[in-house]
């Protein structure tokens, strides 16, 4: 049987985290799955994200999406 990942946790060199859960963490498998360059969050205030018409999926900083 196989069994469904809960919760991700990234933890970083200062001791943040970042934690993923939910559609979060079912989005994240699929970029994933895709092989992105993006798999990974550099920081916790990375956001999952798509851009670019979907050439970059994945972790990006918050503000390549708001601003």
């Amino acid at each position: 049987m196989d069994k469904q990942l809960k919760k991700v946790t990234f933890t970083f060199e200062d001791g943040s985290e970042k934690v993923l859960e939910g559609e979060e963490l079912v989005d994240w498998e699929v970029i994933c799955s895709m092989h992105s360059d993006y798999l990974l969050p550099g920081a916790p205030d990375h956001v999952l994200a798509t851009m670019y018409g979907g050439i970059v999926q994945g972790f990006v900083p918050a503000s390549a999406v708001t601003g």
